[in-house]
C-alpha cells in the first residue's frame, strides 16, 4: 500500500521520474491575448515482476501429515498430491487440493489418509518474485488405521475407520521461477469438528512443498 498522487494504490510501487515540460507561448500585438501550451510525458509503469491477474495453475504437492492418539501416540506419515488454483485478482486466490498419505505405502501400511481441501487464500506483494500469503478452507479427511504402538510398556492397537471433516488455517510462502511457474511452502493446522474415533487427536499439522503452473 502507497500514498501516490494523494491516493493509496495497492501494487508495486512507482518508479520516481521527472516530468518532462515544455512549454509553448505567443504573444501577438498589444489588446490581445497571449497563449501558454504545456506538454507533459507520461509517467513510466510500475515495475511488475509477475502478473497474477485472472490467472489459472495447476500444481504438484508433497509433505507430511501429522497427527496422534490422545493416550499418546503420534505419527508423521509422507504424502503426495494435486492442486488446482484460480486467482480472479492477483492477490486472492481459489485453490482446490487433494493429498494421499501413507506410512509406508506397500501393502501391510498402518496408515492411510485422503485429504481433499477446497481454500480461499490471500497474498501480500503478489506482483513480486517472493510472495507471502494466508489459507483459510475446510478439510474433509478420510482415514483408515490399523496402528500398533507403544504406550510405556503396554502395547496398544487402534483401528480407524472414519471420514471426518473441519476447517483449516495455514501461511505459506510463494517463491516465483520466470512468469509462469512458481515454488510453495505451506503449513496449515487442521480442526476435526466430528467425534474422532478410538481416541484419536481431534486435529493434525500438514506441512507441504508444491510446484506450480501459471497459465
Amino acid at each position: 500500500m502507497h500514498w501516490y498522487h494523494g491516493v493509496f494504490i495497492y501494487g508495486p510501487y512507482p518508479h520516481h521520474h521527472d516530468h518532462h515540460v515544455v512549454y509553448h507561448e505567443t504573444v501577438t500585438t498589444q489588446g490581445q491575448a497571449s497563449s501558454t501550451s504545456v506538454e507533459m510525458e507520461p509517467a513510466p509503469l510500475p515495475n511488475r515482476k509477475v502478473d497474477r491477474d485472472n490467472a489459472v495453475s495447476v500444481g504438484l504437492r508433497t509433505g507430511s501429515y501429522m497427527s496422534g492418539y490422545e493416550a499418546g501416540g503420534d505419527f508423521s506419515d509422507f504424502g503426495m498430491g494435486v492442486a488446482a488454483r484460480f486467482r480472479p485478482v492477483e492477490a486472492l486466490g481459489f485453490e482446490l487440493a487433494y493429498s494421499y498419505h501413507d506410512d509406508t505405502f506397500d501393502s501391510d501400511t498402518e496408515r492411510v489418509t485422503g485429504l481433499l481441501q477446497p481454500s480461499l487464500q490471500v497474498f501480500a506483494f503478489p506482483w513480486s518474485r517472493v510472495s507471502p500469503y494466508a489459507s483459510l478452507g475446510l478439510t474433509w479427511t478420510e482415514r483408515s488405521y490399523e496402528d500398533t504402538w507403544q504406550n510405556g510398556m503396554d502395547e496398544v492397537v487402534s483401528e480407524v475407520q472414519d471420514k471426518s471433516f473441519g476447517p483449516h488455517i495455514g501461511g505459506g510462502l510463494e517463491l516465483s521461477i520466470g512468469k509462469n511457474a512458481s515454488i510453495d511452502f505451506e503449513t496449515r493446522a487442521i480442526g476435526y469438528l466430528d467425534a474422532q474415533e478410538d481416541g484419536t487427536l481431534p486435529g493434525a499439522v500438514q506441512a507441504t512443498f508444491g510446484a506450480n503452473f501459471y497459465f
